[in-house]
C-alpha cells in the first residue's frame, strides 16, 4: 500500500497526466478541424508521450519505494526502486525537448524578425544539448549502468553524484529561461500587429502561460541537494519526481489552453472576435474572413468610367484614387446586368499598379496565423 510522499507522487502524476491527456485530446481536435494542424502539435504529443512513460516510471519507482523512508522499504524493493527512478531521468530530460520545441514553434509561425527568430531556435538547441548531456550522464554515471541501482556488481565503475547534482541544476537552468524566455517574447513578437490592444494582451498572457512551468522548476531546485542523502535517498529524491511532473504536466497544459479559446467562446458564448484586426475596433465582418492591406507604398492608379442610361434617378459619383472617376447613370446601386438596370451599361477601366513593399501582406499573414494559435 502506498504511503508517505509515495502516495502523493502518485496522485499528482494521475491529476496531470489526466489534464495534459484533456487539454491536448482539445488542442488537437480544435486544431484539426480548422486545418491548422502543426509541427507544433505533433511535438506536443510526443512530449505527451514521453510524459506518460515518464510518470509510469516514477510510479513504479514509488511503488518500490520512492517516497518511502529507508527503514520503511526492504532491500530489495529500494534497489527496484533506484532502477525505476534512473529510467525516469531519462524519460524526464527527454520528455522536455518536444514541449519547450513545440512552444518556440508555435511562436515561430507568428514572427518574421530574424532576432526573434535566432533566440527561439537558440532556445530550442539549447534545451536538445542539455538533454542529450543530461542522457549521456545518466547512462554513465555507472558502469555498467545497472550497477547504478544493483550495488552487488563487481568491478562496476561509478562517477561522483557531484555530477547528477550539477545536470539537474543546468537542466533546471536551461528549462526557466527557455519558459520565460517564450513568456516575454509573444508582447514583442506581437507589437506591430494590428489587433485591438485589450486582445493583443490576452493573447500575450495566453501565450506567456508557459511560465507556470519554471515555477515548479525553481521549487524543485531546493530538492536537487537531496541526491546526496544516502541514508535516507529514495524518500529525498521523491519531492524532484514530483515537481518535475508538475512542470512537464504545466507545460502541455498551458500550451494547449492556448488554443481553447474559441471552444471557450463555443461554450460561454462569448461574442467577442479573436481576429478584430485593422483598426483595432471593428471585427472581421465575416467569419473566416481578412481583412486586406495596401501593399504599395505608391498608390495604384485606376480609371473607371460608367456610361449607360436609366429609367429613374440619376447619381453622379467621384472617387479619387490618385486619378479615379466614376460617373453612374440609373438607378444606384441597380447592379450591371441591363436587364436589372432598365438599360445598357458600358464599363471602360484602366488600372496602373505599382507594387511596392510586402510588409502589410506578411502582417496580414501573420495576423492569420495568430488566429490560428488561439
Amino acid at each position: 500500500m502506498l504511503k508517505q510522499m509515495a502516495l502523493t507522487l502518485v496522485v499528482v502524476n494521475g491529476i496531470f497526466l489526466s489534464l495534459a491527456c484533456i487539454t491536448l485530446g482539445l488542442r488537437v481536435w480544435i486544431r484539426s478541424t480548422r486545418g491548422a494542424l502543426g509541427t507544433d502539435d505533433w511535438l506536443l504529443l510526443v512530449g505527451l508521450l514521453l510524459f506518460a512513460v515518464t510518470v509510469a516510471m516514477s510510479t513504479m519507482s514509488a511503488h518500490y519505494g520512492l517516497g518511502v523512508h529507508n527503514y520503511g522499504a526492504s532491500a530489495a524493493e529500494m534497489q527496484n526502486g533506484v532502477m525505476y527512478f534512473a529510467l525516469w531521468q531519462l524519460f524526464y530530460v527527454t520528455s522536455t525537448v518536444p514541449v519547450k520545441a513545440s512552444i518556440c514553434i508555435s511562436l515561430l509561425r507568428i514572427t518574421t524578425k530574424k532576432l526573434f527568430r535566432g533566440i527561439l531556435w537558440a532556445l530550442i538547441v539549447l534545451s536538445s544539448i542539455s538533454t542529450f548531456m543530461a542522457c549521456v550522464v545518466v547512462w554513465s554515471t555507472c558502469r555498467p549502468m545497472a550497477a547504478t541501482w544493483d550495488k552487488s556488481i563487481k568491478g562496476a565503475k561509478c562517477s561522483s553524484l557531484e555530477m547528477i547534482i550539477a545536470l539537474s541544476y543546468l537542466v533546471s537552468g536551461v528549462n526557466v529561461v527557455t519558459d520565460w524566455t517564450c513568456a516575454i517574447l509573444p508582447a514583442f513578437i506581437l507589437w506591430d500587429i494590428q489587433m485591438r490592444t485589450k486582445l493583443k494582451f490576452s493573447v500575450c498572457v495566453i501565450l506567456g502561460m508557459g511560465a507556470a512551468a519554471s515555477t515548479a522548476t525553481l521549487i524543485r531546485l531546493k530538492a536537487i541537494p537531496s541526491y546526496r542523502n544516502a541514508n535516507d535517498y529514495l524518500y529525498g529524491i521523491a519531492e524532484i519526481a514530483i515537481w518535475s511532473t508538475v512542470e512537464i504536466g504545466l507545460g502541455i497544459i498551458a500550451g494547449s489552453v492556448a488554443t481553447l479559446k474559441p471552444l471557450f467562446n463555443k461554450v460561454f458564448g462569448s461574442s467577442t472576435d479573436p481576429s478584430s484586426y485593422a483598426d483595432g475596433r471593428t471585427p472581421r465582418p465575416y467569419p473566416g474572413s481578412y481583412r486586406l492591406h495596401d501593399v504599395s507604398k505608391n498608390k495604384s492608379a485606376i480609371e473607371t468610367t460608367i456610361t449607360g442610361r436609366g429609367e429613374n434617378d440619376r447619381s453622379d459619383i467621384s472617387d479619387e484614387d490618385t486619378a479615379s472617376q466614376r460617373r453612374i447613370l440609373g438607378r444606384a446601386g441597380a447592379g450591371l446586368s441591363s436587364k436589372q438596370n432598365g438599360g445598357g451599361i458600358t464599363v471602360t477601366r484602366d488600372i496602373s499598379v505599382e507594387a511596392g513593399s510586402n510588409a502589410d501582406l506578411k502582417s496580414t499573414e501573420r495576423e492569420r496565423r495568430v488566429a490560428d494559435m488561439i
